[in-house]
């Protein structure tokens, strides 16, 4: 199985490739551009906040941005252990 990509890089690809910039998105979101750009090159995770902030702009559902950080979360902890 593939390890699942950082949740940034799906926003990067599919809410930003066919929309705003990084600066439009965070301003968008309600969220500072420094916050956005740690997400986007996989530097931080999408919080519970930041995927309910994404659904109300019609990202996807909140759910939806949560399970995928989890997997991401989760694979990283199996690549630890192993």
């Amino acid at each position: 199985m593939l390890d699942p990509s950082h949740p940034g890089e799906s926003i990067l690809l599919g809410c930003l490739g066919k929309g705003p910039d990084a600066a439009g998105a965070a301003a968008l979101l309600g969220i500072p551009q420094p916050v956005l750009d740690e997400v986007l090159a996989g530097r931080a995770p999408v919080t519970p906040d930041l995927a309910r902030r994404m659904e109300d702009v019609g990202w996807s559902s909140a759910s939806f941005w949560l399970r995928r950080q989890a997997a991401y979360d989760a694979a990283g902890a199996q690549a630890a252990v192993a």
